[in-house]
């Protein structure tokens, strides 16, 4: 739009310079073509001048939150730039490889003589890694009458985490032995069986009538729930089941890993550890680590972003795997289709679109 006006400018000052043979205007005229064509090489020399890298390749946000990223604008010119611009695109996976979004965002910013540093935000919308690419370069003239790109190759991975909120669980305690795994549920024992009062608070809409101090509730006149110390020799074993999570989309992996995150951070409440296993396609094996806080929920999320979806290939040792591992002793089991299990026994079925709601407002008792 710029250069058509600056066109139909020329155009009509040549018009009236020869109309009214008036040399001031023929002079503006021919500086006007003159300035249009040096225009056009500016731009080629900017361009030729110009080059950026990104101040960190990898980093992390939690989901819906802004991340500030920066990139270094390099102009090894002897003129300042006063506008050039970036194409972002991005694309979420988890091994480095796919096609990245034709929706993209191009940012914009000047630059001195010499390095700058160009600030922006982006926002992770899914759970998991995204992969934001910077590959074109756009250097513009003093007018902004042309632009010319320069291809470049710089990317970031971001991994995005859920909100750190768990699930509202009632669990009765395990027995816990030796080989670190959960033997059960204890018959007849609830939390209060092996927990010391913590404190006496005031009733919340998410706990359980099991837990009310009727006869505190009856002096005061308000209703008031026991909160119980956790075990400190209470853990529990979680075995997620990834096959397919490689090639699912988008809102299937995030409605996972908020699930994945709510439900261990769910069971730490209730437990002093978590032990979170699935199968590992490159070692040909069964994967595990151990969760005692919200940083090492994330720890394990971000080796779970690492998952390359190769376990497909191997599906019988991956059932077989699973198989003796649940034999050994009770566990729970989370699978990509969102079914959550006791041992074989269906504790509840998620939906992706309801995950929210029910991470948020739901009331699991095992």
């Amino acid at each position: 739009m710029r250069r058509f006006l600056f066109i139909l400018l020329a155009v009509l000052t040549f018009y009236l310079a020869g109309v009214y043979r008036y040399l001031p205007l023929m002079v503006l005229s021919v500086m006007e073509v003159v300035y249009f064509v040096a225009s056009f090489f500016l731009s080629l020399y900017f361009r030729k001048n110009l080059s950026i890298e990104a101040l960190r390749h990898s980093d992390c946000v939690e989901k819906g939150g802004q991340l500030a990223c920066g990139v270094r604008v390099i102009n090894r010119g002897k003129l300042p730039v006063s506008r050039f611009g970036v194409r972002l695109r991005y694309r979420y996976g988890s091994n480095g490889k796919g096609i990245f979004r034709r929706k993209t965002k191009i940012i914009y910013g000047s630059c001195d003589r010499g390095k700058s540093i160009l600030h922006f935000e982006i926002s992770g919308c899914c759970c998991g890694r995204m992969y934001l690419k910077m590959d074109d370069l756009y250097a513009y003239d003093y007018l902004s009458l042309f632009s010319v790109r320069r291809k470049v190759n710089e990317e970031i991975e971001v991994a995005v985490f859920p909100k750190e909120r768990g699930l509202h669980i009632e669990l009765p305690s395990f027995s816990y032995r030796e080989n670190n795994r959960s033997q059960g549920l204890v018959a007849g024992q609830g939390v209060d069986a092996h927990s010391e009062i913590r404190q006496l608070r005031e009733y919340r809409r998410e706990d359980s009538n099991r837990y009310i101090h009727w006869n505190q509730s009856a002096r005061t006149g308000l209703l008031v729930v026991k909160e119980y110390e956790k075990e400190q020799d209470f853990a529990t074993e979680l075995l997620l089941d990834v096959a397919g999570l490689g090639e699912a989309r988008e809102s299937e992996t995030d409605a996972f890993y908020e699930l994945v995150s709510a439900l261990v951070l769910g069971l730490l409440k209730r437990a002093a550890a978590v032990r979170v296993h699935w199968y590992d396609g490159h070692r040909k094996c069964l994967a595990d680590t151990g969760v005692v806080s919200e940083g090492q929920c994330r720890d394990m999320l971000l080796k779970l972003y690492r998952i390359d979806g190769q376990e497909a290939a191997d599906a019988q040792e991956k059932a077989e795997l699973e198989r003796r591992f649940m034999a050994q002793g009770s566990a729970f089991r989370l699978g990509a289709d969102l079914c959550w299990y006791w041992n074989e026994t269906l504790i509840f079925r998620f939906s992706k679109e309801k995950i929210e709601e029910q991470i948020a407002w739901g009331n699991y008792v095992i």
